[in-house]
């Protein structure tokens, strides 16, 4: 007998933990490839072990962490109404545990832009964004979207993944080469709005404080590290797709799902395919799209991919209640998503970042010894779930997140 949406709300959603430990484990090999792909020469096969983890897993683990944030949102959200309390008092949880998301964003920048990198540099701390920033604000502007319908938040959905098309093709009318990227801080199209980059750190050295916090903002919402547009269009689907999940869980449909689903993948998928090849993006490598010059065609086709996993994850684990004994690691990671995410800061950023500045060599690595790093990395993330499993997930930076909260 498959659970009713009361039951489901009763306990955890495994498919969530499962999809964010899915993400923070793609997450933390993607950095550390990054690490040996600065500091290491890869030689035969190793090269595209290395590189193939940066080109194809590296783009959708963000996503896949976004839209779980989204589902999370929704779901807490409707078992705190079950529980009658307040509207305003869940309001201001909402906001309160995004600013403490913030407040942990600049934790870890703190170890990684300030301490490591630039000691010296108090400004590009206190103006610096990154994913954490960015998830904690994005929970607070998507909880107001709750009250809107899925039509409406579909309707949102695609008006900021077109907009983000457009933000992206309009630098070619000031004589820009190519689109630009709007997803993260790449984006050189800047450059063509402003003469000689004029939205620049140089001008606060010219007490022009005012334009450094415009330029802040516009990071914030336009070109930053994981911008609002068009990254929240993320976690807005995840709430639509949390909400579809328990309305056919409430009424024991299963086949309904799957065809809910289905219908969304193959819109997402067509919109996905359209714009691709609408934009007639350059090809260098039949295996590699450049996301970063179609980003629009990047969150459709991240969100069709998400919503495929997780609706089998969900389907299996939760839905019809089948053993979940193989998403165990991925389940275990998924409960302790910040600590995992400070603690490879730390070992990349201070310990292995510490012992290359005393001994920068450049280490050759054939295959398969460039398994050794890769399964060390696996081994470590998952040994480190599984650890604080037997503990029950307390005194670590997610359990001290919601005991503040």
């Amino acid at each position: 007998m498959s659970p009713g949406v009361d039951e489901l709300l009763a306990k955890r959603i495994h498919a969530i933990d499962v999809m964010r430990g899915v993400a923070i484990m793609i997450m933390v090999w993607v950095h550390f490839m990054m690490f040996f792909s600065h500091h290491a020469l890869f030689l035969d096969i190793s090269d595209y072990i290395v590189h193939g983890a940066l080109t194809h897993a590296g783009p959708f683990s963000a996503p896949f962490f976004y839209i779980m944030s989204g589902m999370s949102l929704t779901i807490a959200t409707k078992r705190r109404r079950a529980k009658n309390i307040n509207g305003k008092r869940i309001r201001n949880h909402v906001i309160k545990r995004g600013a403490l998301v913030i407040l942990f964003g600049y934790l870890f920048s703190f170890i990684r832009v300030f301490w490591i990198f630039r000691p010296d540099s108090i400004i590009n701390f206190l103006f610096f964004w990154d994913l954490l920033h960015s998830l904690g604000l994005l929970m607070i502007l998507t909880f107001f979207c709750l009250k809107l319908s899925i039509r409406k938040r579909l309707i949102i959905l695609g008006a900021i993944i077109g907009a983000t098309f457009l933000i992206g093709y309009i630098p070619l009318l000031f004589g820009a080469p190519e689109p630009t990227n709007t997803l993260f801080y790449l984006w050189e199209g800047v450059d063509y709005y402003y003469e000689k980059n004029l939205w620049s750190w140089t001008f606060l050295i010219q007490g022009n404080i005012g334009l450094l916090i415009i330029d802040f903002l516009m990071q914030i919402f336009w070109y930053g590290n994981y911008p609002v547009i068009p990254w929240i269009s993320f976690t807005i689907f995840g709430t639509i797709l949390a909400e579809t999940l328990l309305k056919y869980a409430e009424i024991g449909d299963d086949l309904g799902l799957a065809k809910k689903i289905i219908q969304y993948c193959l819109v997402f998928l067509g919109l996905a395919t359209l714009i691709f090849f609408l934009t007639n993006i350059p090809l260098t490598n039949p295996w590699i799209i450049p996301w970063e010059l179609t980003p629009a065609t990047y969150c459709f086709f991240c969100i069709t991919i998400t919503t495929l996993f997780t609706f089998g994850i969900f389907w299996t684990y939760d839905f019809k209640r089948r053993p979940g004994w193989i998403f165990s690691p991925a389940e275990h990671v998924g409960r302790i998503p910040l600590t995992i995410y400070l603690v490879h800061g730390v070992i990349i950023g201070i310990i292995l970042e510490g012992i290359n500045k005393i001994f920068p060599i450049k280490y050759q690595l054939y295959f398969p010894m460039v398994l050794i790093p890769v399964c060390l990395i696996f081994i470590g993330v998952t040994l480190l779930g599984y650890i604080w499993s037997l503990n029950e997930y307390k005194y670590n930076l997610d359990w001290l997140l919601s005991k503040i909260d």
